[in-house]
């Protein structure tokens, strides 16, 4: 069964809270710009429902195992009121788990905000392509997304090895990157854009790292997707 993964990640600085701004700022923009359905794809303890100043009309639909987010709303309790309707979604992503969010109220016909954050590169290559085509089959024209993912060298720099080899021991291992995450996402009609930690708007003066070109294929580079969906879909619902 997937589900949120993020955790026993190794030291990577300010990475998370640089990701973590990149994509509120992301998702606040494209709320602002008309999207009043949100869907986060294992969601864990994530909490932009609570913090982010959604338009009032906003639906975040929060996916993960049902027994994570059981201990999540424990967590939460009736003094942490969401700031739009928050629906959690108790599903296994490695299921028909389209079909639990659709019951849960998801209209595939309206426009949609993805966010995968720190998820695929904890994923096998095969599942990141699955669970990529199941929400962009119903992602209607209008929709957006926010996923991050790794460079091929994070998995094979020396630099990294004491890293991956603490993940691989606390069972969660890195198992996936790409060199082309937009030409990934253009395969399923997506419009991508990748800004690196440490570029303007994504934590400049705050990466404690030189921001290196991406055709330095030995180099570990983090990938901060932002994509848009604009063409017509056949058979859209």
């Amino acid at each position: 069964m997937l589900r949120s993964p993020e955790r026993g990640m190794p030291d990577v600085g300010p990475y998370i809270a640089i990701r973590t701004r990149f994509f509120d700022e992301f998702a606040v923009s494209v709320a602002n710009d008309g999207i009043r359905q949100v869907v986060l794809v294992a969601a864990g303890m994530d909490t932009r429902a609570l913090r982010l100043e959604w338009p009032a009309s906003t639906t975040v639909f929060e996916l993960d195992d049902p027994e994570l987010l059981k201990v999540k709303n424990r967590i939460l309790g009736r003094d942490s009121p969401a700031l739009c309707r928050r629906v959690a979604v108790g599903t296994d992503l490695e299921g028909s788990w389209t079909s639990a969010l659709r019951a849960a109220g998801f209209r595939a016909n309206a426009p949609s905000l993805w966010i995968a954050e720190g998820l695929f590169y904890y994923l096998q290559e095969n599942a990141v392509a699955e669970i990529l085509a199941r929400l962009s089959e119903d992602s209607a024209p209008g929709s957006a997304l926010a996923a991050d993912f790794i460079s091929r060298s994070f998995l094979t720099s020396p630099w990294m090895r004491t890293a991956l080899d603490s993940l691989a021991k606390n069972g969660t291992p890195w198992l996936s990157a790409t060199d082309d995450p937009e030409g990934l996402l253009r395969l399923l009609g997506w419009s991508a854009h990748v800004t690196s930690p440490g570029e303007p708007g994504a934590g400049q003066g705050r990466w404690p790292y030189p921001v290196l070109p991406r055709t330095l294929k030995d180099v570990p580079h983090s990938f901060m997707v932002t994509a848009h969906r604009e063409e017509q879909r056949q058979g859209a619902c």
